[in-house]
């Protein structure tokens, strides 16, 4: 796709927890749920909550800051728990998407 490679993946070999994630994005933006979910299953995610943020804001809503450092806190936790689990599933021999 012409995107930079990983910083971390060059280094180590080792995926980053963001890895695949933008063509996560722009596949589930494509319509392409399918490969969209093969290459990160936050793209879907994150388009989703990018397009309700936006609606929201549009409409007038407003969080507190406490309530956002609490949403990015349990983000972080999840995308951590993910990446973990996508570490030990390659590990175990599955293919790292192409």
């Amino acid at each position: 796709m012409g995107f930079w490679s990983c910083p971390l993946r060059q280094l180590t070999g080792i995926p980053c927890p963001a890895c695949y994630l933008t063509r996560s994005v722009l596949a589930t933006l494509r319509g392409d749920l399918d490969q969209a979910l093969e290459w990160h299953a936050f793209g879907p995610v994150l388009v989703g909550l990018a397009l309700a943020l936006g609606l929201w804001t549009l409409f007038g809503g407003r969080l507190a800051s406490r309530q956002l450092l609490q949403w990015a806190c349990a983000a972080a936790v999840l995308a951590f728990g993910y990446w973990l689990l996508r570490l030990w599933s390659w590990s175990q021999g599955q293919p790292l998407p192409a």
